[in-house]
């Protein structure tokens, strides 16, 4: 069966979350290595102290989030 979506009363205001992702997170790091490249060279994997595996770039940020701070350019 399909599931039924569900569609907000008329009048009532929606807020969209804010959804975190691992990317922007103090805690995490890029792994460097040359097996966790995608084609351009970018990283694919983090690793994070509160995680056991490595983490895909792009996963939903866990309670634990803190924004990164903001770099300044000279």
């Amino acid at each position: 069966m399909k599931r039924k979506v569900r569609i907000p009363k008329r009048g009532t205001n929606v807020t969209p979350e804010i959804i975190h992702i691992c990317d922007d997170c103090k805690h995490s790091k890029w792994v460097e290595a040359y097996s966790n490249l995608d084609w351009q060279g970018k990283p694919i994997c983090l690793t994070c102290p509160f995680e056991k595996w490595h983490i895909i770039r792009g996963r939903k940020a866990c309670d634990k989030w803190e924004p990164k701070k903001k770099e300044v350019q000279p």
